[in-house]
């Protein structure tokens, strides 16, 4: 569902085109694409922000501070180098899905657990994937690593009790965190192709999980005025 509020589709419109520079400027190995990508999680919580009204509830607010924490971790990570920069990126990536495991907490009997926890299986199955192709080469990172890991698989599954879209960004979030995570790690998959699809799953994730909880908690259409009665008035 697309948001209500005219302003909202408009930032809608303007985060795809800041996605489309960004993959696109990932092909060509162009600068452009870092740049691009600082738009686009500001993008999203202000989208969710003018798709709901004050008092917003605690899951609105923690999924706004979740975009906050990525684009502060999309900045710390072009601007800082070294074991420093990847400390802070890992950190605020950290943190940006315990938002998310605290904003869909509350929700969590209509995710997957409960309603198809057959599906849970395969969340399991690249995890262990993952946990596996990093742990020879992510040395003293490796617990921070898995720690980060089971939040990503937590908001992932717990993204699905929004619905099928939200649910599906989810599980792009997932792949795209692992694909990030072995691209940096994992001998052999530090193949520049690679950054695209890390790039495009990671968009589309956080769009269509945006797109959730707007759908869940966006503001209702103010009613339209009332028209006078129009007629003739005979004295």
């Amino acid at each position: 569902m697309l948001p209500r509020r005219n302003s909202a589709r408009a930032l809608l419109a303007a985060y795809l085109v800041v996605a489309v520079v960004a993959v696109v400027a990932e092909i060509f190995h162009s600068p452009l694409a870092d740049v691009a990508s600082w738009f686009a999680a500001p993008l999203l919580a202000e989208l969710v922000l003018v798709s709901t009204n004050p008092p917003r509830p605690r899951p609105v607010i923690l999924v706004m501070g979740a975009f906050s924490l990525t684009f502060l971790a999309t900045i710390a990570g072009d601007l800082l180098d070294g074991p420093a920069g990847f400390l802070a990126l890992l950190g605020l990536l950290t943190l940006t899905q315990a938002c998310y495991v605290a904003a869909f907490w509350g929700l969590w009997r209509a995710s997957l657990v409960r309603t198809s926890p057959r599906w849970l299986i395969g969340y399991g199955i690249l995890f262990t994937v993952g946990v596996f192709a990093v742990r020879e080469g992510s040395g003293p990172w490796f617990w921070a690593l898995l720690a980060y890991g089971v939040l990503v698989a937590a908001t992932a599954i717990l993204a699905s009790a929004l619905g099928l879209s939200a649910g599906f960004g989810g599980a792009l979030y997932f792949v795209s965190a692992t694909l990030a995570v072995m691209h940096r790690f994992t001998p052999g998959w530090d193949k520049p192709g690679l950054a695209f699809w890390i790039a495009l799953t990671l968009l589309a994730a956080q769009a269509l999980i945006a797109l959730g909880v707007v759908r869940r908690w966006q503001a209702a259409l103010p009613a339209p005025a009332p028209r006078e009665a129009v007629g003739t008035t005979i004295d």
